[in-house]
């Protein structure tokens, strides 16, 4: 990605006492998750969280049948495919950051910006009415990622997790499965404790150093972990995996409740859930713990995008079942947010999601359509 640099402060209601120091001594992308921790926002926007390069974005291609990107169940893949998006995962651990020197001192890698990207907006974009959007536009990132930069197929995209699915088992995606993530498997006993998060020594990512959080601590600990995000705290890659988690919170039925939500206030709260309860997609990141389990730092787990891809692909057959009323549906009325003690407001077609040097500010109206625009994928 080329071109100049450049990092806006933020935009915010004139009825916001903001002590102007904390942005001075942690710099703006912090403020906001610090801000999450001690104050009340009121028509709050961020204009950009993290520098991005100025550029023209090209024109979007036409999507055809021939020229549509297939997302495939992990299970379906063939051991080549799986080995290609392993391996893909790898070599973005092994390029280079795209942040400008010293902005970020923990990210190492373009792996590592993704990580930091999805930081410093967690308080925006969870339990929120963008929840979905910018996700969906996070994962299409990587996506492309994987394309441009290390020879994933051009027209295969990245899986997802099918928890739902009836011969669905942790064991085709964890432990010691050939191909797959690697990570000690859990909590068989259905009235034992969960497994200790665990470094994980086997498979792809054996050994695998994060370099940020953990964040997710509450308290003082958590303020104080925050403040300095950006620097590095070497650790292993973490996992909890646990079966019955998978089992009691992942079940076919729960994902069918969502499926058939009415409308799409109803099938956020089926998968995100309301304010400090983890509905579907939490209890996708707590079935894997470690790094997962962080709402900041979960990114930092390759199986981060196996499981949002999941969560799209459940938005996108909940589109597709009425595309007059539900293509273009914004959520949500009333939803309450993770981080902050007010509702989060009603998103819009202009509403911004930003994605930093990832890829600048998307309008909510962008993200729709998985066939439209610069986007051209579908689901198997």
């Amino acid at each position: 990605m080329t071109g100049q640099t450049t990092a806006l402060p933020w935009i915010w209601s004139a009825s916001i006492e903001f002590p102007s120091h904390v942005c001075q001594s942690h710099g703006y992308s912090t403020c906001l998750i610090l801000f999450a921790f001690y104050h009340k926002i009121d028509n709050l926007w961020v204009g950009w969280l993290l520098p991005v390069p100025q550029h023209r974005r090209p024109p979007a291609p036409q999507c055809t049948p021939e020229t549509t990107v297939v997302r495939k169940d992990w299970n379906a893949m063939t051991d080549a495919e799986k080995r290609a998006l392993l391996s893909g995962m790898r070599c973005l651990q092994s390029l280079p950051s795209i942040h400008p020197a010293g902005l970020i001192p923990a990210a190492e890698s373009l792996f590592d910006d993704f990580v930091a990207v999805h930081i410093s907006v967690t308080p925006l974009t969870h339990k929120t009415a963008i929840f979905l959007a910018w996700h969906r536009h996070f994962i299409w990132l990587m996506e492309q990622a994987l394309h441009a930069h290390c020879h994933y197929p051009r027209l295969l995209g990245i899986p997802y997790w099918n928890w739902a699915a009836a011969n669905y088992s942790l064991d085709t995606l964890f432990g010691a499965a050939d191909p797959g993530f690697g990570g000690a498997i859990g909590g068989d006993a259905a009235d034992g404790p969960p497994p200790p998060d665990a470094c994980v020594t086997d498979g792809p990512f054996a050994n695998l150093t994060v370099r940020f959080g953990p964040l997710d601590l509450g308290g003082a600990e958590g303020r104080a972990a925050v403040a300095t995000w950006k620097l590095p705290r070497p650790q292993c890659l973490a996992r909890a995996v646990n079966r019955q988690f998978a089992a009691r919170y992942l079940a076919p039925d729960l994902l069918q409740r969502a499926f058939d939500a009415p409308d799409v206030d109803a099938l956020q709260e089926a998968v995100a859930g309301p304010r400090s309860t983890p509905a579907l997609h939490g209890w996708g990141h707590f079935t894997v713990g470690g790094q997962m389990a962080d709402s900041f730092c979960a990114s930092a787990d390759p199986v981060f995008y196996l499981l949002h891809s999941m969560v799209d692909r459940l938005w996108t057959l909940w589109q597709a079942k009425d595309e007059a009323k539900r293509r273009w549906a914004y959520c949500c009325e009333d939803t309450k947010r993770l981080f902050f003690d007010e509702p989060a407001r009603k998103a819009t077609p202009d509403t911004p999601l930003e994605f930093g040097v990832l890829g600048g500010q998307v309008a909510m109206r962008e993200t729709m359509d998985p066939t439209g625009g610069r986007y051209c994928y579908r689901y198997d």
